[in-house]
């Protein structure tokens, strides 16, 4: 499990080496409703493209592994485990593409600012309007309620194009 000083950390570093991320997943979900409500088995994590050698270089020493695995990049160590899905930009989308999951959201979506506050830690998390889509296929089933009440444009969730999604 990874815990929350660990997830501290791990976004400590990365805003100090000037990493362009958006949290997504449990942690996100934890963000929004301002308190944990359950262990994470890992940090989910979009990355921008031009980001992922500075983020393979920080964690390149015996302690982590670091590996790829399909299209997804992973970070693991004995208290972490961080699942990257590197963005790409196409035309006028910005595409996220997971292991079982691909998806085309409109760039307008990446523009507005998302940040919340955990334990007071500040964090920025992926667009609403995407958690509300990732929320629908959480194993997790306060995850998946919580989803379904969440705040979001609705004109900006109908452009998400959803070519892929796990099941």
């Amino acid at each position: 499990m990874v815990s929350f000083s660990t997830f501290q950390d791990t976004i400590e570093l990365f805003r100090k080496n000037e990493i362009r991320f958006w949290v997504f997943g449990g942690f996100a979900l934890d963000g929004i409703r301002g308190k944990i409500t359950r262990e994470h088995s890992d940090i989910d994590i979009y990355l921008v493209s031009d980001d992922l050698d500075k983020v393979l270089v920080l964690f390149q020493s015996d302690d982590y592994s670091c590996y790829k695995r399909e299209v997804m990049y992973f970070i693991e160590s004995a208290d972490l485990k961080i699942g990257i899905i590197v963005l790409t930009e196409e035309d006028d989308k910005i595409i996220a593409h997971g292991n079982k999951t691909l998806v085309k959201f409109p760039k307008d979506i990446f523009l507005h600012d998302n940040t919340v506050s955990l334990n007071n830690m500040s964090f920025r998390i992926v667009p609403n309007e995407a958690i509300a889509l990732d929320s629908k296929f959480s194993t997790h089933a306060s995850d998946k309620s919580f989803g379904t009440k969440l705040k979001y444009d609705s004109a900006l969730f109908r452009q998400i194009e959803i070519i892929k999604m796990r099941e």
